[in-house]
């Protein structure tokens, strides 16, 4: 066996083999992992454009949840302004009510007062002229019956009553 023409005709059939793999196997392989390697790529950049999006969607989410806060504390902030303005307002109109019933009660006094006061004149008159008949039906002495008059007189001045 000659070694040379067997390793010859080894080498021959290695490279039909490899000719074979090149031209018939290798491209369908190649195809294959270029495109798989392409679609890697592409998901790769389809989640690096979701990243960016949802970065993105993520600033305007907080932005506008920051905006709501500011629209909300606003909103509360006038809610609040608003509550102390009516509270004040209704505040001054109890006073002016208060103002005016005490002002109606106060007359109201004032005018029963001196209607008793006028009540009280009249019934101290009629008493005087009561108590003058009394005493001059009883005492015939016009002196003493003067002293007494004048005596009380006098302390119903006192006590102004006969003003």
């Amino acid at each position: 066996m000659n070694i040379n023409s067997t390793l010859f005709g080894e080498i021959i059939s290695f490279l039909l083999f490899i000719f074979f793999c090149m031209k018939y196997i290798w491209p369908p392989i190649i195809d294959s992992i270029n495109k798989r390697e392409k679609k890697i790529y592409n998901a790769i950049l389809s989640v690096d454009k979701a990243k960016i999006e949802l970065s993105k969607i993520k600033m305007q989410t907080i932005n506008e949840i920051n905006e709501t806060k500011k629209t909300c504390k606003l909103i509360l902030d006038q809610t609040n302004k608003d509550k102390i303005d009516i509270l004040e307002e209704t505040k001054l109109e109890i006073i002016k009510e208060q103002k005016k019933i005490i002002k109606e009660s106060y007359l109201k006094i004032e005018n029963e007062y001196e209607i008793t006061k006028e009540k009280l004149r009249k019934e101290t008159v009629l008493l005087v002229i009561y108590c003058l008949e009394k005493i001059l039906n009883q005492s015939m002495d016009a002196n003493i019956n003067k002293k007494i008059v004048n005596k009380f007189i006098s302390s119903l001045k006192k006590y102004d009553i006969y003003a």
